[in-house]
């Protein structure tokens, strides 16, 4: 292995740990596990708050856990994980993408259980910025410009958000996607054919369709750009990348069939557009601006009047100095695909609406165009930075970063707290007033102290931590001192995610909660969210999934079922029990205790493999054939990349 390749990877492996390190303790586990305890089925009192690493991770205790538990539990008994018989009608494991059961960075987790989540978190990072640095080069990037573009992409706030979903996995490969695609297109060859195929195929492991399909389009805008519109180039990586698709197509034509019928595809076609993103354009300087939802901060999301949550708004996020030197350096192939991506990604008026109208593309959240964004923006980023000056740039960058610190600090002093008490009054009042805050006025006065040390908490690390940055990498301009300007940047950028993913000790991993498991339950969210029923072997009638039916979900309408949360009322009445009495539930797990409403044992599902299943494996078999076929038509070689 080369030399620089290797310093690549130690540099790579140091930041993952970083994040990662904690999880890797004795008795601490990777993954917000603590969450549950503050469901009111673990609660004694449910206007007690209990607070939690990061209650924004809930998919991580609720769904992704769950999922892995029963199919190593299916797998261990002989059988293939076809369906979970614990939720709604045999909810789907193995046509599922999202359980990403063919992905190598999920299998830590199979086989070394609630340890394994680490594995797979430093897996992920680490290999992000190894195929960022190899897309780089092979863009004929320099050694350190390629470091700091693998940095960049690892520790964006796309990269680190969703650090533990499926999300990652697709995002990990996509840069290797790009680089191995510009090669094939260069150099026809045998090996650079099966390196976009391996690509392809892993990434559609990954679990994640739309990060994937965003990303392949943004992709082919490169190579359209690189090869001058030479249709075989284009040609041959198109072949190249569809095979590996299709190596999973015993997956994905399951999947496929599922999403036709499922309420989210009509629900996403036929869905208002919210409007412009406005909290997205702040975050991209701010990212702190309203907060966040760590144990020790305040996240006031609440306060939005279209609510955006921290990862959701904070997506394409690469550092606000990085952000400058990339604007700088405005020439470049990348910079161009990267702006016009984040402009999308910014729900424009008109361009939305345009973009729903558009089969396959109005199935996806336009948010993730953010994906592209970071992935060219992170691609010109270390070229830009090495390259970034200008003394009035410099001024500028550096009063910015001192007014951000002094109000930062200011905020987070004790003798702010008389003035953050009154203002977390008046936010409370408001809240009410809008019908976000149902409790008695008496329980947030007394949560009221918690509120303003955390409000000091967030300051300091969203504002004065992230100002004290800009200031240094504004001094470093000015005075020319590339190598600190440079640290200045990366370490605003990766404080920005450190302590997002918590590592929680397993004493704060609550007991199974006191719910019947001879009949089948219905719940809402915050009560019992519906997949934890697979943790502890309780049947819920519903599914925390988006390849619910729209069938199904009609029949949950009449119970108060609530499309936006996926759960029933957390006090149904009785016309609503009685419908989910109809549907085989036999008791309801309200907020004020367990309800029985019926006598019914229904069967549990069977574990059958999914529809078109027979179709899958053929697509999956033709995958292979045209791979096999492209590989083998030889070497012929093309221009070299242009960056």
């Amino acid at each position: 292995m080369r030399r620089d390749v290797l310093i690549a990877l130690a540099i790579f492996t140091a930041i993952a740990l970083l994040y990662t390190g904690l999880g890797f303790l004795p008795n601490r586990v990777f993954a917000p596990l603590d969450i549950t305890r503050d469901f009111d089925a673990w609660k004694r009192d449910p206007n007690v708050r209990v607070r939690v690493s990061n209650r924004i991770l809930s998919d991580v205790a609720v769904q992704f856990v769950p999922w892995d538990a029963e199919i190593v539990r299916l797998a261990r008994a002989g059988e293939m994980p076809w369906r979970n018989q614990w939720a709604a009608d045999g909810a789907p494991l193995f046509a599922n993408p999202q359980t990403a059961m063919f992905s190598p960075f999920t299998w830590p987790r199979f086989v070394f259980g609630l340890r394994g989540w680490a594995i797979t978190a430093l897996l992920r990072l680490v290999v992000a910025m190894l195929m960022m640095y190899w897309l780089a080069r092979v863009m004929r990037a320099a050694h350190a410009a390629a470091l700091i573009s693998g940095i960049v992409y690892g520790t964006s706030a796309f990269g680190i958000c969703w650090l533990l979903y499926p999300h990652a996995n697709v995002f990990a490969i996509v840069p290797g996607l790009a680089a191995s695609s510009v090669m094939l297109a260069c150099e026809r060859s045998a090996r650079n054919v099966l390196l976009v195929v391996l690509c392809a195929a892993l990434a559609t492991a990954g679990g994640h369709p739309e990060t994937l399909f965003v990303s392949v389009i943004a992709i082919f805008a490169l190579l359209v750009m690189e090869c001058g519109g030479r249709a075989a180039a284009l040609g041959r990586v198109a072949i190249a990348q569809l095979a590996g698709f299709l190596l999973l197509g015993a997956q994905l034509v399951p999947f496929a069939k599922l999403l036709l019928d499922s309420d989210a595809r009509i629900a996403r076609a036929s869905g208002a557009t919210l409007g412009f993103r406005w909290t997205a354009l702040v975050a991209q300087i701010i990212p702190g601006f309203l907060g966040s939802p760590l144990r020790n901060e305040i996240d006031l999301t609440a306060l939005l009047p279209i609510p955006e949550n921290f990862t959701t708004r904070n997506l394409s996020f690469i550092g606000f100095v990085i952000m400058v030197a990339v604007v700088a350096r405005s020439r470049g192939r990348a910079v161009v695909i990267a702006l016009v991506a984040y402009l999308l990604a910014l729900r424009l008026p008109f361009v939305t609406q345009a973009f729903q109208k558009v089969p396959i593309l109005g199935w996806s959240a336009i948010e993730y165009w953010t994906v592209p964004f970071v992935l060219f923006a992170s691609l010109a980023a270390g070229p830009a930075l090495l390259e970034l000056t200008g003394r009035r740039k410099g001024i500028a960058v550096a009063i910015a970063g001192a007014l951000l610190m002094i109000g930062g600090l200011v905020v987070a002093l004790p003798a702010a707290r008389p003035l953050l008490t009154s203002t977390a009054r008046s936010g409370i009042e408001h809240l009410q007033a809008r019908g976000f805050l149902h409790q008695p006025a008496a329980v947030y006065e007394a949560r009221l102290a918690t509120y303003v040390a955390s409000a000091g908490t967030t300051a300091l690390k969203r504002a004065a931590i992230p100002g004290a940055c800009w200031l240094v990498a504004g001094i470093a301009l000015v005075t020319n001192r590339r190598r600190l300007l440079v640290a200045a940047a990366l370490a605003e950028l990766i404080l920005f995610g450190i302590g997002f993913n918590p590592a929680i000790d397993r004493r704060e991993i609550p007991g199974p909660p006191a719910i019947p498991r001879d009949g089948m339950i219905a719940s809402n969210i915050e009560v019992f969210p519906s997949n934890l029923g697979t943790q502890y072997h309780v049947r819920d009638v519903n599914s925390y999934d988006v390849l619910t039916s729209a069938a199904r979900i009609q029949a949950f309408l009449p119970a108060g079922y609530d499309r936006a949360t996926h759960g029933f009322p957390a006090e149904p009445t009785a016309a609503q029990l009685a419908v989910l009495a109809k549907l085989g539930v036999r008791y309801y797990v309200a907020k004020s205790g367990v309800i029985e409403i019926s006598r019914a044992t229904l069967p549990p599902p069977r574990n059958d493999p999914p529809e078109w299943l027979g179709w899958g494996i053929a697509t999956s078999i033709a995958g292979a054939v045209i791979a096999a076929a492209s590989a083998g038509r030889g070497s012929r070689r093309g221009s070299t990349p242009n960056p």
